[in-house]
């Protein structure tokens, strides 16, 4: 008997709307679909990191929730100076050791995992895929402004979400033969514009300045175009794009989290008839050439 393909899962980053990462394995833990590997960015680097280490997806949705959330996201604050972002993140680490153990290193995962991240000294994109893995996580999620980026001997590690959001070519790295993408998309500072070019429907304090909204704009759009190209280079044979509200951003949407699961959940049914098939049997693919570095945490 041919043995069953291998499943990569690969979730997107995207804050609040990574959420959505939830909805889709509460489909496949009903429906018996168990990925070999699961590879993640930031948000999707966390939920994906708690699923290869064991927990439920009742778990996940009880930590993720907690923390997501406006007030825990208040405790979780630790301004640090010289200001390399809102929050040191010392207190995110902690609370990450608590959910996932201190020691935990990647290779003792029930699951293959693998997170993106990058590297600003060296100027390049790195597939962590070893080591511990709360310093792997915290490097994933260091968005730029937001978290501090993490510094590790010579190397100053980011979020990966700006080189690679959807790490759907490091799943196929890891052994995947099928590889499923979960795309939340990215949050723009603004939607539309007025006749004169101005902004409108802005995300974003009334006080921003427009210089400041511009360039969010135009980091965003950068994120996203990178995310399309990756997925166009790593072929994934499924891509889930779930409807998220368009209220809800990446550290925006608080009070529709059950609707960013609804639509995770939603996302997942609708493919699972192709999942079905393409398990029944498939090739192995070859990996991508032109992989980026892959690194170990300590």
């Amino acid at each position: 008997m041919d043995e069953q393909p291998k499943l990569g899962l690969a979730l997107g980053g995207g804050g609040v709307r990574g959420l959505a990462h939830v909805g889709v394995l509460k489909v496949f833990q009903r429906e018996g679909v168990t990925p070999y590997c699961i590879t993640g960015t930031s948000m999707g680097a966390i939920i994906g990191a708690l699923y290869a280490a064991g927990k439920s997806v009742d778990e996940i949705e009880d930590t993720v929730t907690d923390v997501i959330s406006l007030t825990s996201m208040i405790k979780l604050a630790d301004l640090t100076y010289p200001w390399r972002g809102l929050f040191a993140g010392h207190n995110a680490v902690e609370y990450l050791r608590k959910s996932l153990g201190a020691d935990l290193c990647m290779e003792d995962c029930r699951i293959k995992l693998g997170v993106s991240a990058v590297d600003l000294i060296a100027r390049k994109l790195l597939y962590i895929t070893s080591g511990n893995v709360v310093d792997a996580v915290r490097a994933s999620m260091s968005l730029v402004g937001v978290f501090a980026p993490l510094q590790q001997g010579k190397r100053r590690l980011a979020d990966g979400g700006y080189l690679d959001n959807v790490p759907a070519g490091l799943a196929r790295e890891l052994g995947a033969d099928i590889v499923i993408a979960v795309d939340v998309g990215t949050e723009f500072a603004y939607t539309d514009g007025d006749d004169h070019g101005n902004p409108v429907n802005a995300r974003l304090p009334a006080v921003t300045p427009p210089v400041i909204q511009d360039l969010l704009q135009l980091n965003m759009m950068m994120v996203q175009e990178l995310a399309q190209l990756r997925l166009q280079l790593a072929r994934p044979e499924v891509v889930l794009r779930p409807c998220i509200p368009p209220t809800v951003g990446i550290l925006t949407g608080f009070e529709h989290i059950p609707d960013v699961y609804a639509a995770g959940i939603a996302a997942a049914e609708a493919a699972l008839p192709r999942i079905r098939e393409l398990l029944q049997g498939m090739p192995a693919q070859t990996e991508p050439a032109g992989s980026p570095e892959q690194a170990e945490m300590p």
